[in-house]
C-alpha cells in the first residue's frame, strides 16, 4: 500500500500477537479462533500475518495484550486487504468498534508514546491527532 495513502503513522510491534475470533465474509455465522502476529499498528488499524487467506470485509474480534499497561485491549476490526507473501498472508485491518473506550485511549497512548520516541526524519511534518467518538479527527487548538 502506498505510504502516501495512509491516514496514520504506523508503529512497528514485532513482539505483539492478537488472539482473534474471525467471522469470515464467505461463511456468515461461522467463526474460528486463531492467533495473528501483529506487525504494526496505528490509531486506525493494524497489520498482521496470517497462515490463511482472509476475505475482504471479514470481521475479527481481537484481544491484544499490552504488557506495558498490564492490560488486554479488545476491538472489532475489518479486513481491508489481504496479500499473499511466500507461505503466508499479510492482512490490513481497520478498527471498526471498541467495546470499551478506555481500550481505544490505551492504544492512542501506546502509539503516541512510540511515535514520539522514534526519529522520523525525512517523513515530513508529523502530526499527532486525537480521534473523536464519531471517528473524526479532533481539531488541534495549536494549529489555529
Amino acid at each position: 500500500m502506498d505510504e502516501e495513502r495512509r491516514k496514520f503513522i504506523r508503529v512497528d510491534t514485532p513482539e505483539m500477537a492478537a488472539n482473534c475470533r474471525v467471522l469470515g465474509a464467505d461463511n456468515p455465522g461461522e467463526y474460528k479462533f486463531t492467533v495473528w502476529p501483529v506487525k504494526n499498528m496505528s490509531l486506525g488499524g493494524l497489520g498482521v500475518n496470517s497462515e490463511e487467506k482472509m476475505s475482504k470485509e471479514s470481521l475479527a474480534y481481537l484481544n491484544i495484550d499490552f504488557d506495558e499497561f498490564k492490560e488486554t485491549i479488545s476491538v472489532i476490526a475489518k479486513v481491508m486487504w489481504c496479500r499473499s507473501r511466500k507461505m503466508e498472508y499479510d492482512l490490513g485491518l481497520s478498527f471498526s468498534w471498541w467495546p470499551k473506550q478506555i481500550h481505544k485511549k490505551l492504544l492512542e497512548n501506546f502509539v503516541e508514546d512510540n511515535v514520539l520516541s522514534k526519529n522520523y526524519e525525512g517523513v515530513g511534518k508529523i502530526r499527532i491527532v486525537k480521534i473523536k467518538e464519531d471517528g473524526e479527527i479532533a481539531e488541534d487548538e495549536n494549529e489555529k
